[in-house]
């Protein structure tokens, strides 16, 4: 699965967080705007914020559910069955012990911490393109 959507989900999130940050920043910059466009922008930039955050939530549902599928695994009384049932439980643990995730672009994994990240890292640029408005506007 992740050999299939890892470069559309690199391309979501990289397209999907320039355009938020070129829409919102244009929104915090405008001062000519009429107020329909301002909210076009404000909607398509926290609208693509959103399909960053679906992408990175089940990202995290798969990475939760690999983890719970492991710990049945190990929870299942498994050593009271036939030994052919053991060795395939055996097997299954095994490859259990490394888990699913899914990445984009093999680059970083698409997870509630990295939805965290991109969100910190967008909130300090808007605070920043704020700050610079402020400095204009006293000078």
């Amino acid at each position: 699965m992740n050999a299939c959507y890892s470069l559309p989900a690199l391309f979501l999130v990289q397209a999907s967080s320039l355009f938020s940050a070129l829409a919102l920043a244009q929104a915090v910059q405008a001062t000519t705007l009429s107020i329909w466009d301002l909210v076009y922008l404000v909607n398509g930039g926290i609208g693509s914020l959103l399909m960053v955050g679906f992408a990175c939530y089940f990202g995290q549902m798969i990475e939760d559910e690999s983890d719970n599928l492991r710990r049945a695994f190990y929870d299942y009384v498994w050593y009271n069955q036939r030994k052919r049932f053991k060795n395939s439980i055996r097997i299954m643990m095994t490859v259990a012990t490394r888990p699913l995730r899914l990445t984009a672009g093999h680059i970083y994994l698409l997870n509630l911490r990295t939805f965290t990240s991109i969100m910190g890292t967008f909130y300090s640029y808007i605070n920043f393109l704020l700050a610079i408005k402020e400095k204009e506007k006293f000078g």
